[in-house]
């Protein structure tokens, strides 16, 4: 039977940069909203992993007169030859790309970017995007009257169209984030993805849900675009609701690992504490993980014993994000972060027995290889159980790419044609080759020390001064 919508991201089997192994939070909420205006809807997310034939399969099965396509500025590639497969599938089908890439690059050059659209979307989808299908519903379904739908588009926000050979975009929407609802969790069943015990008891469900507790984020970093996607306003759920989200999960699934994937968990420590205190009342026995952010001032006051009330709470990971530890770099990148406040932070963490995750960046603004392997050092010698290695990307929409476009004159980056991994210009003062050399030795050195346990939380191996010297060897190869 044939439905209305098909909300999917790019084949599984064609994505060169692993993709999530969690379900799509952003598909599964714009599912919802669509539900609540009387579609029918199906999702393809990353899990199970398909290949291309049988994507193409269930392509034909669902037989969608709408589909939506998550579009990320890393794969770009990938999501071009997936809607070239859902053209040759469904020639008839009207085409929409959404997602961070079309919402932060210039909406002028979507449709030459993606030439198989019809249509692209920008911002969050949940309230507007059901709007944009009730357009093409009164007109058809019909691809080759898109035109007559255009008429309503000028007052929803989000959208981007072509009228001749005029290219229109209006604003973006951000959701009033406590009327959203649940996404349509059926649609992104979370036991179809990561199993990834969160403790070692042996006693749960080992898959994982992802949770938001968040939208927006404040900050200023020179690299990111998270604002220009959610907003520079951090939106909060009700501890009520969000708890009402798990308890769900845990008697619909039969989940009780979850990971909270927005950056600005922390900012408001009160909710935190709410948060943890009323999942002991409940005596609800759930493993969780989350992001402690690292901008601006460390406030320590009150730290230690809300990372211990975390803890008894069920919180059994927390990652950090210094990205780079060089001062210079730190101010450049507007991250403005004490890194010595950082360590004690991490070691609280640590003492009260959580494992801890270490994002790093190189290839900064400016860095020099001196740089470089000041932050490799620190990454690798800083008791992480799990670190996190990448090259800076010149994200559409950020201070980095606005001050590439003014240093090398061009209009925009041709993505199709762009390489990460052998990019045309570079950023910092690191040559490409030798940053990539660095990048790989130090993912070689960090997976030494991880599948030797070093450093471990639950690891009775100490953190020897061997394994402090393991970067140096690994670095000097």
């Amino acid at each position: 039977m044939a439905i209305d919508l098909l909300l999917t991201v790019p084949i599984s089997s064609l994505v060169t940069r692993d993709p999530p192994l969690i379900p799509d939070l952003g598909l599964g909420y714009v599912a919802a909203g669509c539900r609540q205006a009387s579609l029918s809807v199906q999702v393809i997310d990353w899990n199970p992993r398909l290949s291309e034939d049988q994507y193409r399969r269930r392509l034909q099965e669902a037989s969608p007169k709408v589909v939506g396509i998550k579009v990320f500025t890393v794969n770009f590639r990938e999501a071009r030859r997936t809607m070239a497969v859902i053209r040759e599938e469904l020639p008839d089908v009207i085409l929409v790309a959404g997602g961070p890439h079309p919402t932060t690059a210039p909406p002028e050059y979507l449709f030459e970017e993606f030439p198989d659209i019809d249509l692209a979307f920008r911002g969050e989808a949940e309230g507007a995007f059901p709007r944009v299908l009730a357009c093409l519903r009164e007109a058809g379904w019909d691809r080759a009257r898109i035109g007559q739908a255009t008429a309503g588009f000028s007052q929803l926000p989000g959208v981007v169209w072509r009228e001749g050979d005029t290219v229109r975009a209006n604003g973006t929407v951000f959701e009033d984030i406590r009327q959203v609802g649940l996404p349509a969790w059926d649609l992104i069943d979370p036991n179809r993805s990561m199993h990834w015990p969160l403790d070692d008891s042996g006693r749960r469900n080992g898959h994982v849900a992802p949770l938001l507790a968040t939208r927006g984020c404040p900050f200023d970093c020179t690299f990111c675009c998270a604002h220009h996607v959610n907003s520079k306003t951090a939106r909060r759920r009700d501890v009520d609701e969000f708890l009402a989200e798990i308890e769900f999960l845990m008697a619909r699934f039969g989940i009780s690992q979850f990971v909270v994937t927005d950056s600005s968990f922390m900012m408001d420590r009160p909710w935190v504490r709410r948060l943890c205190e009323e999942i002991l009342r409940r005596d609800l026995d759930i493993r969780w993980e989350c992001i402690y952010e690292v901008q601006g001032r460390i406030d320590m006051e009150g730290l230690d014993e809300l990372l211990a009330l975390m803890f008894r709470a069920g919180c059994r990971k927390l990652g950090f994000s210094p990205e780079t530890i060089s001062p210079a770099v730190i101010r450049r990148i507007k991250k403005n972060y004490d890194p010595e406040a950082l360590r004690p932070v991490h070691a609280m963490a640590r003492r009260h027995g959580m494992a801890t995750m270490g994002f790093f960046m190189i290839g900064m603004p400016g860095e020099t290889l001196d740089e470089v392997d000041m932050t490799l050092a620190y990454a690798l010698e800083e008791p992480y159980d799990i670190r996190f290695f990448n090259v800076l990307i010149p994200l559409p929409g950020t201070e980095v790419y606005l001050d590439l476009q003014r240093q090398y004159g061009f209009n925009r980056i041709d993505w199709e044609r762009y390489r990460f991994e052998k990019p045309p210009f570079r950023i910092g003062e690191v040559p490409i080759p030798a940053l990539f050399r660095r990048l790989y030795k130090a993912n070689m050195a960090a997976h030494f020390l991880e599948s030797h346990g070093m450093g471990k939380v639950a690891s009775p191996r100490p953190w020897s001064l061997a394994a402090k010297r393991v970067y140096r060897r690994v670095l000097n190869w």
